[in-house]
């Protein structure tokens, strides 16, 4: 389960649709770009997929490998994100808003896995 944590913390999903956005705004047109309204629900579902693969993973892992994903993904926006497009992210920055949007990712996660070990728990229990 370990693995499949890692692989899946990888994609950075918080970035790439923040990403999307930015490239689509200031680059050129994307094709898959036709489904931003799905990509909320698409956030929400991923972290919560992530939260119940963790729930199989000692804490310790867990935190670890969330904060490496969220300061993965504040490089990703300092490198790939031009500073001079940042009035496009008003009243935060790029960063800011990153920093934001990946901390939320990570909470959502952190909350289904404590949902997750508490429907474990109960189970157990009253067997």
């Amino acid at each position: 389960m370990k693995v499949l944590f890692i692989l899946l913390s990888a994609l950075q999903v918080p970035f790439l649709i923040m990403y999307s956005d930015y490239y689509a705004r200031f680059i050129g047109e994307i094709e898959w770009i036709q489904y931003e309204p799905y990509l909320n629900l698409f956030y929400i579902g991923f972290a919560a997929l992530l939260g119940i693969i963790s729930s199989r993973i000692p804490f310790g892992w867990f935190i670890s490998i969330g904060f490496v994903s969220i300061v993965s993904q504040i490089v990703l926006a300092g490198i790939l994100i031009d500073a001079d497009h940042n009035y496009y992210f008003k009243p935060f920055t790029s960063i800011m808003l990153i920093t934001i949007t990946a901390t939320v990712y990570f909470l959502i996660q952190w909350l289904v896995r404590f949902l997750c070990n508490l429907m474990n728990t109960l189970t157990r229990n009253r067997n």
